[in-house]
């Protein structure tokens, strides 16, 4: 190589080291010191200098939703459907699986320019089917709670699981008293298991609790049957308020005109709708008429033993005239028979053992429950004859507890003297958020508890961060059912016969109210 090149290689070699040990020896050193006023404010600056700042400007989704869906430009297919038209676009439709089989597969719609839809959902109507076409056109898609069954439908049927996944997305944020039984019956119907299984739940907690017109309305036939045969169901307060619920259902569906808006409003309106057709039927029983019998499975989960046990609700029972003497007859036998057993040492309550299957236990029992609105110390006992057997709660310091009274009565004949009473329980208790969302639920199995006079049993202990009101579920079975005591029968005791009817033999209530006893 040229002696000349070399010199000059080594020339701006050695200048460009010179360069680099200037500015290192020149560059900040990593020392951690405190910045002053004006190094953190140009610090600050150089933050926000280079910081993207965003700002939504009119998107591209924007701008087509705009002009191709909703001022239909360059339209090259006519949808026809539910009295409506919208000219759209093969290209966008090809997005949903039901139009491209449609147009790519060989169907005569394929090549015709204008397209009947046949939409067989009844739940689909016109301003749905243009919320889902719109979806095609655009990524950003509003959807009242008021009609997200009905979307969730269109969106099925056209096969737009972007849509649908919203769709059940907002069905399970917005759970409330006015499309609880709504979002249920479509999540059953579309095959929604998660949003039907929170739905029911939610029905189950609230539906006692809360008793508005508009959820009460809401209730078909058979999710009203399959919340009162839930073992599940919390009842506030006694079985009394069952029946009552039920005469309200009924009559909603007997008047579905019916404008009223208040809970007082409903509760006036029934009993007076009621009382109306005992005068003027004075020999036919409410469910005895044709245009009602439809809702006797709903009259048969009322268990009537329970509610005959108190004198004011059995009073309203005759007064409202909606049993024939042929259902109550047998229920006024067998509740005496059950009070026979019991007083004359037949029965002692239901045994330990396991011959009280759940099944039958959760059909038998006696359902209450009650509301704890704040901290404190509470008392009560729930008001009729349960079999001798004077039940008297506590809560006291989060722990929840129940005492067999036998001494301090008003009147000491009404209550068992048998030195041991038996008796299966199941108590739970349950925290609720303003949405109505359990937000905390502890319960016993089903337990049973031999007690002697006055003897206490602790249930469970209440956590103490969970935030009042607290509600608390019982079932509590005083007796031993009749097929367990016809197989185990001792000398002495008379076979029960088993043909009362299965509507009665379901039975069993309480009167509407509590009794609070003193600490």
């Amino acid at each position: 190589m040229n002696k000349n090149v070399i010199t000059i290689m080594t020339f701006f070699q050695r200048l460009y080291a010179a360069i680099f040990r200037y500015t290192d020896n020149t560059r900040p050193t990593a020392q951690k010191r405190k910045r002053s006023g004006s190094e953190s404010d140009d610090a600050s600056s150089n933050d926000i200098l280079n910081t993207p700042q965003k700002k939504r400007l009119k998107s591209t989704s924007d701008y087509i939703y705009q002009t191709f869906f909703v001022n239909e430009e360059n339209s090259d297919v006519c949808i026809k459907a539910l009295g409506k038209t919208w000219n759209l676009h093969r290209a966008y439709l090809c997005q949903s699986d039901y139009f491209k089989c449609m147009f790519h597969g060989k169907w005569k719609e394929s090549g015709e320019s204008v397209i009947h839809l046949t939409i067989p959902d009844p739940n689909i109507d016109a301003k749905a089917l243009n919320i889902a076409l719109g979806s095609l056109y655009s990524d950003h898609v509003a959807v009242a709670p008021a009609q997200v069954a009905s979307v969730l439908a269109a969106a099925l049927l056209l096969q737009l699981p972007d849509l649908c996944a919203q769709c059940q997305s907002i069905m399970l944020d917005v759970i409330y008293d006015e499309t609880a039984a709504y979002y249920n019956s479509a999540a059953l119907l579309y095959g929604m298991q998660d949003i039907a299984g929170k739905t029911f739940k939610w029905l189950l907690k609230n539906l006692m609790p809360i008793q508005t017109p508009v959820l009460i309305k809401s209730l078909s036939q058979k999710q009203l049957c399959d919340l009162l045969s839930s073992p599940d169901l919390f009842v506030m307060q006694v079985e009394m308020d069952i029946y009552n619920l039920v005469k309200k259902w009924v009559f909603l569906q007997c008047n579905p005109s019916w404008s009223g808006q208040s809970k007082s409003d409903l509760v006036t309106d029934s009993q007076e709708y009621f009382r109306k057709h005992a005068e003027n039927c004075k020999e036919k029983r409410f469910i005895e008429s044709e245009d009602v019998c439809k809702y006797l499975p709903v009259f048969r989960l009322i268990r009537l033993p329970y509610i005959i046990s108190d004198l004011n609700s059995e009073k309203v029972i005759e007064e409202d005239k909606i049993f024939p003497t042929s259902w109550l007859n047998p229920v006024y036998k067998l509740q005496w028979r059950r009070m026979l057993r019991l007083e004359q040492g037949f029965d002692s309550g239901p045994p330990g053992d396991d011959s009280v299957s759940d099944q039958v236990f959760n059909v038998l029992s006696m359902r209450c429950g009650r509301i704890l609105p704040k901290t404190g110390e509470y008392c009560w006992r729930w008001i009729g004859f349960n079999y001798g057997f004077d039940l008297i709660v506590n809560y006291v310091n989060r722990l929840l507890s129940f005492r067999r009274n036998a001494t301090s009565t008003p009147c000491t004949s009404s209550t068992s003297q048998a030195s041991n009473r038996c008796i299966l329980y199941r108590f739970s208790v349950i925290a609720l958020d303003e949405k109505g969302q359990v937000t905390y639920e502890k319960s016993t199995e089903k337990t049973h508890g031999a007690l002697s006079k006055d003897e206490e049993a602790l249930v469970l202990h209440v956590d103490r961060k969970v935030a009042f009101p607290l509600y608390i579920s019982v079932h509590l079975l005083f007796f031993t059912p009749e097929e367990v005591a016809a197989s185990n029968l001792n000398h002495g005791e008379e076979e029960v016969p088993n043909n009362i009817p299965p509507e009665i033999e379901g039975g069993g209530n309480l009167r509407v109210g509590e009794e609070e006893v003193q600490l």
